[in-house]
């Protein structure tokens, strides 16, 4: 009881204000480091996710979230490659390589792009909308598609930080949402939605919201960082009349919302215990607009996108476009790239992310993602959204 009055306090104190950065460490730290277990803290500081902590050579590493600042640092093992740095050991998620070094700065993406305004329409007469964050800097996953006959759905919805360009790009699709997909609950991709739930928000409408949420203990054990935002998801749409909420529908359901814009549920909410478990916990979907397939990956980890790789989910899908997976670094696997085989690749993300390797941030493995995408034959264009909306007709 203690933990889940903790999230829903910090919870309230993320809403408090809606911008959110990358957090300047303390001058005293001779080292960043890594630790892909937990969400980060450093200095009084906190980032609502990622996992960047600091060295001390004094104190030791300062380790966040559930391992608390009086942890047993012992049990941890600093290792060091260059001037990069990770933490393994005890709790921490083995999928990792042990050392994280620098990322291959030479890697480029062919064909980067916002917009497909110099090609034939792809989507007859259809749009879909990735939003880059206007209202701030973090990262985030927030879409919207509109089909030609007038279905409408919207992907996540962001940070909180950017609600009002959410709002008026629902508003200029016509203002109704069919359906309001969740891959999971994390701040840069459900904060939005809180916020428009929350008020009371009346200038749009929303007919549906597709789910899949574990009981809030799970969250404060596993995903003890973003625990509060699925408190406050949980509670904002519990809030709304039961016959629009369509919590855990079996993988493989099919919805139509329009003659010409239709999703599928790709997999099962999986309840994995490493450090990515709340990304893990995602749903996939495959979304139809116009005869054209969008495949969403929210935050998928490679763990468990393997499994439901292996599993068989992505057999028969047809990828025209997918979206990278964890605003693409530390996502789901080569083989699950390659095994979508997908034409075009759209990269939900932020210049601190996407150009990581080129700014030496090399943890946040964004050039192991390029050269994966590098290296697809299939792929004829990479859509960015870094300052500005990503654009498909």
């Amino acid at each position: 009881m203690k933990k889940i009055f903790r999230a829903m306090m910090t919870a309230l104190l993320i809403f408090s204000t809606t911008a959110f950065c990358f957090s300047s460490y303390a001058a005293t730290a001779t080292a960043t480091i890594y630790d892909p277990a937990v969400a980060a803290a450093s200095a009084g500081q906190t980032q609502s996710s990622g996992g960047i902590v600091t060295y001390n050579s004094d104190t030791g590493v300062v380790l966040p979230g559930k391992y608390s600042s009086d942890t047993d640092v012992s049990r941890y093992l600093v290792q060091n490659s260059g001037d990069s740095y990770a933490v393994v050991g005890s709790g921490i998620s083995n999928s990792y390589p042990a050392v994280i070094g620098y990322a291959d700065a030479s890697v480029e993406l062919q064909n980067v792009r916002l917009d497909n305004s110099d090609e034939e329409p792809q989507l007859g007469g259809g749009e879909v909308r990735f939003l880059a964050n206007l209202g701030g800097p973090s990262q985030q996953l927030s879409a919207v598609f509109r089909s030609s006959d007038g279905g409408v759905i919207v992907v996540d919805g962001g940070d909180p930080a950017d609600e009002e360009h959410l709002i008026s790009t629902i508003q200029a699709m016509g203002g109704r949402v069919h359906a309001w997909l969740i891959t999971h609950p994390h701040r840069d991709h459900a904060g939005a939605l809180i916020n428009i739930l929350r008020n009371g928000r009346t200038d749009i409408t929303v007919d549906n919201f597709y789910y899949s949420l574990f009981d809030q203990e799970w969250y404060v054990t596993y995903d003890e960082g973003e625990a509060g935002v699925s408190y406050l998801l949980r509670n904002a749409l519990a809030q709304q009349p039961e016959s629009k909420l369509h919590n855990a529908l079996p993988a493989g359901t099919d919805i139509q919302i329009s003659e010409n814009l239709s999703f599928r549920i790709l997999n099962n909410a999986l309840q994995m215990t490493d450090g990515l478990a709340g990304n893990s916990a995602g749903i996939m979907y495959d979304i139809n607009i116009n005869g054209k397939h969008f495949v969403i990956l929210g935050d998928m980890s490679a763990a468990a996108g393997d499994a439901f790789m292996n599993a068989g989910a992505l057999d028969g899908v047809t990828c025209d476009y997918v979206q990278m997976a964890h605003h693409g670094q530390t996502g789901v696997s080569d083989a699950f790239y390659q095994k979508l085989n997908p034409t075009y690749c759209i990269w939900p993300t932020n210049s601190y992310i996407f150009n990581a390797d080129q700014t030496g941030s090399s943890v946040l493995r964004t050039a192991q993602t390029k050269a994966c995408i590098a290296g697809i034959s299939s792929v004829k264009a990479n859509y960015v959204t870094l300052d500005s909306d990503v654009v498909i007709r």
